[in-house]
């Protein structure tokens, strides 16, 4: 069962210029030569804004497809105006660097990190929303956890800043495992401060981070959210995790899971005893308790 890093939200204010209401245009369907600062942050605004509705609707083919076009015309935009963006995310208000730290993440370069990782430490909340934001776009094995802990740590109380900062832990996580690096002790550490968060996204993503991973320390903490968090989506994400870490002792705790009210808990929980066991025995959990008691 694949997991993916849930979408964050751009801690952006509601209060908006007149000319922030002008229609959406997709980015890269005209091309302005020249656009000021005002319009550079303008566009961003709303391909960010587009994005996040976009992220909802993820749930077919057809949805991903339009979010990878999305993400990719996003990208051509940002690279094109990459040095305004740069410029407004280092000395702006603290709006518009909050907006231009979203924007940032979808040039996909390192070499937007040192801006983002420095407006981590922004007085402004909302600057460093925006900045956990673009870390999670961005989503590079480069990035260092220490300074993003360190803000986590600070905003405890923010809970939009915590939120995109489980986003950007579990992305970075996602893409460790992708690159089959090894493991990561900081952005562990990161991760296992999110299982007792008050917010079920943000355990979620804990959990998930923890299981791309692979980090078998806190396999014990994984358990208790899988056999006794009242939220069905954390619970998946712990059974998706106690599998993908491979913890053998997880496997009663997997087959009790099997009977969990929620479908895609329990079947994340099938899910992962196929990985421990190497076959799939069905949704029975008597099956399953004859294969491990053998």
């Amino acid at each position: 069962m694949e997991h993916q890093a849930e979408e964050p939200t751009a801690a952006f204010p509601d209060s908006r210029s007149s000319d922030l209401r002008m229609p959406y245009a997709q980015p890269g369907e005209s091309i302005r030569p020249q656009l000021t600062m005002a319009e550079v942050v303008i566009d961003c605004e709303r391909h960010i804004r587009s994005w996040q509705v976009a992220m909802q609707k993820t749930g077919d083919r057809r949805g991903q497809e339009s979010l990878a076009a999305l993400e990719e015309a996003i990208t051509i935009y940002v690279r094109r105006e990459q040095p305004t963006i740069e410029e407004v995310a280092i000395s702006g208000t603290d709006r518009l660097r909050g907006i231009c730290s979203a924007a940032l993440g979808f040039a996909r370069n390192d070499a937007v990190l040192p801006i983002l990782l420095n407006n981590l430490s922004d007085p402004n909340p909302d600057v460093v929303a925006n900045a956990f934001f673009g870390l999670g776009v961005l989503a590079s094995a480069e990035t260092p956890v220490g300074p993003m802990l360190d803000a986590m740590v600070l905003h405890q109380e923010a809970a939009g800043i915590v939120r995109n900062a489980s986003f950007s832990a579990a992305r970075i996580a996602q893409v460790h495992r992708q690159l089959d690096l090894n493991g990561n002790p900081a952005l562990a550490t990161l991760l296992g401060r999110l299982l007792d968060r008050p917010e079920a996204s943000v355990r979620a993503q804990g959990a998930t981070g923890l299981g791309f991973l692979r980090e078998a320390a806190n396999a014990p903490q994984l358990l208790d959210l899988l056999a006794g968090d009242p939220m069905p989506s954390v619970r998946t994400a712990a059974a998706f995790a106690l599998g993908e870490i491979g913890e053998a002792t997880a496997a009663g705790s997997l087959i009790a899971a099997l009977s969990d009210p929620d479908r895609m808990t329990a079947g994340a929980a099938r899910a992962s005893l196929v990985k421990l066991y190497g076959k799939d025995m069905g949704s029975d959990p008597v099956a399953w308790q004859g294969v491990f008691q053998n």
